[in-house]
């Protein structure tokens, strides 16, 4: 249900640019390899090469400078890695599966061994399978591996060795091409990684040895991944390649184009997904599957209520913050509960992410009593730029209010989304409801595991 007409006129927008989107692509696969690229990985959450060419298909201004420091914090990331350590005691020969996801600190579970938030699966439960799990570190620690653990750890060097690595990159890479375009010398180093080299060996490796027979992604449509999954298929074809979508879709799902046969499967935690994939991004009836969710299940008990996410990419916090003081000047006494701030688990140290929070605390502090109530009984939480958080809070009943840094990006439409019922609010904030729960994210009653897949995990 749409009753504004400039509402209805971003899904359209929404609608072209994905159009847009799929004719780019068409193009530039004729003469590159645009599943193994960052260029041609055109996410709205994140601020680097695919997201340029995103803004290009909009149509926006892209100044020097954003694209010079794009370049220069990809240079800086890349070069900064030191080593690759592998850590693994496996004591099998043979496993059914393999299983490549990624390490942080809640991972770590208090019985030393390692619970994988993708797929709520116990590492220790799931005897069949090996995991690798990629973390980095500032050391050369080796941490002690369990079971059936391979740690893949990225090690980046001190203040000095990263300046020092950055220097000899420049010098090499832009410095000493004189007829030849540094940018595109730039962007091979990035898509031609030695790091991306060792993990597709190990993978590889762990392949042939442990007569692996299913390997299984977190599949988020990353370059890497499509690099891991061609490679499955070259050397080892009888291997079935699964991914399974741990999150939801974003709401301009550019980055989630089909863009080889090298995945075998793919299972998505909503019907409405897989109809979005299907029928927007190139995906095959019998290419997705959709399941009950294994990562958000129903005794989960995750505290959405009366909160403030802060989104992983933040563009303009202060534009944000005009944003939400904006809106809250024209709500009435006592309208919400006291809200706080919850900032993204991953840019706990970005000082963009903590100057809004710290903005956004003060302004709610300074009018408690007035907008703020501490005894208002609301259920609500509010959302800030590209997030697909939203939709579980929905699922889980509680309301959402979203605060968009770039409408066409960053809004949930019905145009795509079908249950969804949105109202806009004043300018880029908007109020969702559900019509019907369910179809977005079907909540898992109980953690099957990989059964759900149609693999065997003990």
């Amino acid at each position: 249900m749409i009753k504004d007409k400039s509402l209805s006129q971003l899904g359209l927008t929404q609608e072209k640019t994905i159009l847009r989107a799929k004719a780019f692509l068409n193009e530039k696969k004729l003469y590159d390899n645009i599943s193994e690229s960052l260029k041609y990985f055109l996410t709205c959450w994140h601020d680097g090469l695919g997201y340029l060419n995103l803004k290009k298909i909009l149509k926006k201004n892209i100044s020097i400078y954003e694209k010079f420091i794009t370049y220069l914090k990809l240079i800086y990331s890349f070069s900064s890695i030191k080593d690759v350590q592998i850590s693994q005691d496996l004591k099998k020969n043979k496993y059914e599966n393999l299983v490549i996801s990624h390490l942080n600190k809640s991972n770590y579970t208090p019985k030393k061994n390692y619970f994988d938030k993708h797929f709520s699966l116990n590492t220790n439960n799931t005897k069949s399978t090996i995991w690798i799990f990629i973390t980095s570190s500032q050391t050369n620690k080796r941490e002690k591996v369990i079971n059936n653990i391979v740690l893949f750890k990225k090690i980046y060097g001190s203040s000095y060795e990263k300046i020092l690595f950055f220097s000899k990159f420049l010098f090499k890479y832009i410095l000493s091409f004189k007829f030849i375009s540094p940018i595109k010398n730039i962007e091979n180093y990035i898509d031609n990684s030695t790091i991306d080299k060792k993990l597709i060996d190990l993978v590889d490796d762990l392949i042939l040895k442990k007569n692996i027979k299913n390997v299984v992604i977190p599949f988020e449509g990353h370059p890497l991944q499509y690099k891991i999954l061609r490679n499955i298929k070259q050397n080892n074809p009888k291997v079935k390649s699964i991914g399974y979508m741990h999150s939801v879709l974003p709401a301009l799902p550019t980055d989630y184009f089909k863009k080889n046969k090298d995945l075998d499967k793919l299972f998505v935690n909503g019907s409405v997904q897989k109809k979005i994939l299907c029928n927007k991004l190139g995906w095959k009836k019998y290419d997705v599957k959709h399941i009950p969710s294994m990562r958000y299940i129903a005794e989960d008990k995750k505290d959405f209520q009366n909160q403030i996410f802060l989104p992983y990419f933040l563009k303009d916090e202060r534009k944000i913050f005009q944003l939400f003081k904006n809106f809250i000047s024209r709500l009435p006494k006592d309208h919400f509960p006291k809200l706080k701030v919850r900032n993204h688990p991953f840019m706990q140290n970005s000082r963009k992410h903590i100057k809004l929070k710290n903005l956004i605390d003060n302004f709610i502090d300074n009018n408690v009593n007035k907008v703020f109530k501490n005894h208002n009984k609301k259920r609500i939480s509010v959302f800030i730029g590209s997030t697909a958080s939203i939709i579980e809070c929905l699922e889980r009943n509680i309301s959402a209010i979203h605060i968009c840094s770039d409408e066409i990006l960053d809004l949930y439409h019905p145009r795509f989304w079908k249950p969804l019922r949105v109202k806009k609010l004043s300018e880029c904030v908007f109020e969702y409801h559900l019509s019907e729960k369910g179809k977005l994210i079907k909540i898992g009653k109980t953690n099957l595991g990989f059964k759900k897949l149609g693999i065997n995990i003990y």
